[in-house]
């Protein structure tokens, strides 16, 4: 691709936009859309990448309080031209999928209320559904890395009801290096925006007068995402297939994403099987599932299994692998068993860093004193929980 600096404003005119016939399908693995030939046609496909970055942030401020809505799964991608030199525009096409239960506050009340039926209704509209239309007013501000502004119309749909939305963007492109790689692997593209959103320009409301004080009805909206030319669904692991990746995202979007344990735990035992011998992949997913804030039901049973065969092929030796069957024992409230897994950590952490044995030995802690504590029938006391 060739980048150079193009002087001046594209006006106010529209500029075309290839856009798709609707806002494409998630893939099979769920992480990344279903490109349309119209987009792949159009130019070379960004893929955003989901989970890293806090990729919206919505404000809402009230007189009497301040909220920050936070989703990192938004799924999508742009498309830049094939030859951005001739371009009149840095982007000609794009799609997003946002998941509604994952905007979240970290108020477990005021979560039900935003996903609730009277806002976002995500149990019956798990998705908003966002595509480019046209952009207008393309200034290029940078030429290294290549850096431009505009105004991007997008078509929503949130809870199938239609809005249209002008939106400024930023856009940097950022050529592969070794240190880009360290981050993220390919070309790079970040998108970011802030812009003031009514509530009632997408349809929604603040839902009764007892949520006027906590609810704003206009919201600041901060948008960050990051695109590569590398997708997220590709396996950079050669010791797992690229079906199997595509598989193991697909449990992880159907039980993070999408809200769907069932599917996602069916899926997930199949899965299990087909990694039955490779300790690494069983472990990163038995630690992935645990460790996911954002994953609201999980099968401890589940876990317990995968945790335990990762542990068996390494003949419980490896400390990390111990930590986290003792994480999924802790969570079944097995205090006593995942005391005893902490002393088989212990004991075999005197190969890793400082810092890695500090945290290891943290966690032990809490394990053990939770096993005493809950022996003792002082287990809120030392915990700060109850069962």
């Amino acid at each position: 691709m060739r980048w150079m600096l193009i002087a001046g404003t594209m006006a106010a005119m529209s500029l075309p936009i290839a856009v798709a016939a609707e806002t494409p399908p998630r893939s099979d693995a769920g992480n990344i859309l279903a490109v349309p030939d119209t987009h792949l046609d159009a130019g070379l496909v960004y893929h955003f990448w989901p989970g890293q970055d806090a990729q919206l942030v919505i404000s809402s401020e009230t007189p009497l309080r301040r909220l920050a809505v936070v989703c990192k799964r938004v799924v999508g991608y742009v498309v830049v031209p094939f030859d951005l030199e001739d371009a009149t525009e840095p982007i000609v096409g794009g799609s997003l999928r946002i998941p509604t239960h994952l905007l979240r506050t970290g108020n477990l009340q005021l979560d039900s209320v935003i996903g609730g039926a009277p806002m976002l209704d995500a149990s019956n509209h798990p998705e908003i559904l966002v595509d480019l239309s046209t952009v207008r007013d393309v200034k290029q501000t940078q030429a290294d890395p290549p850096t431009y502004t505009l105004t991007a119309t997008l078509a929503l749909e949130v809870k199938e009801a239609s809005h249209t939305l002008d939106v400024p963007f930023t856009i940097t492109l950022q050529r592969f290096t070794w240190q880009t790689l360290g981050h993220t692997p390919g070309e790079l593209l970040t998108i970011r925006s802030t812009f003031e959103l009514p509530l009632a320009k997408i349809g929604l409301s603040v839902p009764g007068p007892q949520f006027a004080n906590q609810l704003a009805d206009s919201v600041s909206v901060e948008v960050f995402l990051l695109g590569s030319t590398v997708s997220p669904a590709k396996s950079l692991d050669p010791s797992v297939s690229q079906s199997t990746r595509a598989r193991q995202e697909r449990y992880f979007t159907l039980l993070r994403d999408l809200d769907r344990p069932v599917e996602a735990f069916t899926l997930g035992r199949g899965l299990a099987q087909d990694l039955w011998d490779n300790a690494n992949a069983l472990h990163s997913l038995a630690l992935s599932t645990i460790t996911d804030e954002t994953i609201r039901y999980v099968d401890l049973a589940f876990l317990d299994g995968v945790a335990r065969r990762a542990n068996e092929l390494t003949e419980y030796q490896n400390p990390l692998f111990l930590n986290t069957l003792a994480r999924v024992q802790f969570a079944r409230a097995e205090y006593r068993q995942a005391a005893t897994t902490a002393d088989k950590l212990l004991e075999r952490i005197s190969p890793l860093p400082p810092n890695a044995q500090a945290v290891l030995r943290a966690r032990a802690a809490l394990y053990q004193s939770a096993a005493k504590a809950h022996q003792a029938g002082d287990w809120e006391m030392a915990t700060g929980k109850t069962e």
